[in-house]
């Protein structure tokens, strides 16, 4: 294409639209959340025995975080098994008293024997037993999936509470939660891809794909929108990123950005004509 000037000092390339595949982008702000996330804690309080974990730490799934001193549950759940083993003995006598063999249970009446089981106290101490178990179980927490430690802030020998003795991140992967405007909505959809990046490394780019857009927009004129995308790259749960939405326009006119030029506050294009650059206003 030939050169034109329209200053007579600056010579600009002269290039020929074609229509073509245009790539429109929206851009966004994001917050990381992990894949699955859980807080975790004793279910009463005591006096820790043990820490086997470190924040930052990656625990398997039923692998031991920490544990309480439970020397008085161990007291308890004996205890109970006692009562356990008495009130079988029981339920023998009072099914012996009834003409039933003691080693044979299984042939008597199941109303006969529920009634045996409730006069020899065999519901009661089976209740008990199962209570004393639950409560040792209690004094130990295990990880219910695998992920990393975060947030432990106490030291073997600390009193603690049942309130969150740590939190459990699964980061194999991350929702991506960022907002669009309203006007934007028709642009975005569930299954299109987006690419995240950190801020200040936009070399470090992961691709994934919206999983939900929230039907019902916000104060500020917002929708929510939730895209996954695989963990690693440097990305920790909570991280603020940058997120690109692209999306194809086939058959377009398009152009340089740097064509776009600014008039009297509207977008201009310079048209070739004659050897001349006229100006022309685009939308």
């Amino acid at each position: 294409m030939p050169d034109v000037t329209s200053s007579g000092k600056e010579l600009q390339k002269a290039i020929r639209l074609e229509r073509q595949d245009f790539q429109m982008q929206l851009l966004s702000n994001g917050k990381l959340l992990a894949g699955r996330k859980s807080a975790l804690s004793f279910k009463s309080g005591g006096t820790l025995s043990q820490i086997l974990a470190t924040n930052g730490k990656s625990v398997a799934a039923g692998s031991i975080i920490a544990r309480l001193d439970d020397t008085d549950q161990r007291l308890a759940l004996e205890s109970a098994q006692i009562a356990m083993d008495r009130a079988e003995l029981d339920l023998k006598d009072v099914l012996a008293g009834q003409g039933y063999s003691s080693g044979d249970i299984a042939s008597v009446p199941e109303d006969v024997l529920s009634m045996a089981r409730m006069r020899s106290g065999w519901r009661s101490a089976k209740n008990q037993l199962a209570q004393a178990q639950a409560t040792l179980d209690g004094t130990v927490i295990k990880a219910p999936f695998s992920g990393k430690v975060a947030d432990i802030s106490h030291n073997a020998h600390d009193m603690v509470g049942s309130d969150a003795f740590c939190t459990l991140i699964d980061d194999s992967s991350f929702d991506v939660s960022f907002t669009v405007l309203e006007s934007e909505y028709s642009f975005i959809s569930v299954g299109q891809e987006v690419r995240v990046s950190v801020f200040g490394d936009a070399g470090n780019e992961v691709r994934g794909r919206i999983t939900s857009i929230n039907p019902s927009i916000d104060k500020n004129g917002q929708i929510a929108v939730t895209a996954r995308i695989p963990g690693g790259h440097g990305m920790i749960d909570g991280m603020n990123v940058k997120v690109i939405v692209e999306k194809s326009f086939a058959k377009q006119l398009v152009v340089p950005k740097s064509a776009v030029v600014i008039r009297d506050g509207l977008e201009v294009l310079f048209r070739y004509n004659n050897g001349k650059a006229d100006w022309v206003y685009v939308n």
